[in-house]
């Protein structure tokens, strides 16, 4: 995979997700999701991606994160 490639795959699989569950949303409004299910969402969206930015972060600036195979 080069560069654009690998650009594409990731710009993808970060926004088709997001895509999907909008388009569930609209679908299902009223009868099984609500405000309450979108504030949920959205608080373990953000929590989850700075789980994997901070330890990212970790695994490449600072080495202090050990990995297993």
């Amino acid at each position: 995979m080069d560069g654009r490639e690998h650009y594409a795959f990731i710009l993808l699989s970060s926004i088709l997700p997001l895509v999907g569950v909008a388009a569930a949303v609209v679908l299902l409004w009223n009868r099984i999701v609500g405000p309450a299910d979108l504030v949920a969402f959205g608080v373990m969206y953000v929590v989850a991606g700075l789980g994997v930015s901070v330890g990212y972060h970790r695994l490449l600036a600072h080495r202090a994160l050990e990995t297993r195979r």
